[in-house]
């Protein structure tokens, strides 16, 4: 949850800076849940399992929070634009089209024309339902990777206790 609120307060504190909080200014929160990933592994290494921790324990204590925590990121996400803040919607989309349209050769080189077009026409049809799908999804598929990699990082096994001694 903490994850989860520390999003939500760097969500806020972009909208009121004037930035879309929907936009690319949204980097920091995946950092802000990568520390919490490490926080609770190693909370959950030194408290629950007395030093000891297996890949596995830690990858499934981590892959729940995440989970838990992109959910709840995505929930307040879809809230917030359908009671909340409904113009933020409005202005995410207009920001998004001025982006697209602003590279649009490059795109154009890469998707093509109708790649362009289909790309436009997904920016307008955006509802609340599905830029917190998106968010969810995005934000649990780049994290996955840190997820893997925290739960092997903090591991410790018995063997590994006793040699370090």
């Amino acid at each position: 949850m903490i994850s989860a609120i520390l999003c939500i307060l760097f969500f806020y504190s972009t909208l009121l800076f004037g930035n879309d909080p929907l936009g690319g200014s949204k980097a920091i929160s995946y950092f802000f849940m990568l520390i919490i990933f490490f926080l609770v592994l190693w909370n959950f290494r030194r408290d629950e399992k007395q030093g000891v921790l297996h890949f596995h324990q830690g990858f499934f204590v981590v892959l729940v929070e995440h989970t838990v925590s992109c959910l709840l990121f995505a929930l307040f996400v879809w809230a917030s634009l359908m009671f909340f803040n409904p113009t933020l919607l409005d202005k995410h989309k207009e920001e998004s089209t001025i982006f697209w349209n602003f590279i649009k050769p490059a795109l154009i080189k890469t998707i093509g024309e109708k790649g362009f077009s289909k790309g436009l026409e997904d920016i307008n049809m955006m509802t609340p339902t599905s830029l917190a799908l998106d968010e969810f999804k995005k934000r649990f598929s780049i994290l996955i990777f840190f997820v893997l990699i925290a739960s092997f990082i903090m591991r410790r096994s018995p063997n590994t206790i006793s040699k370090m001694r």
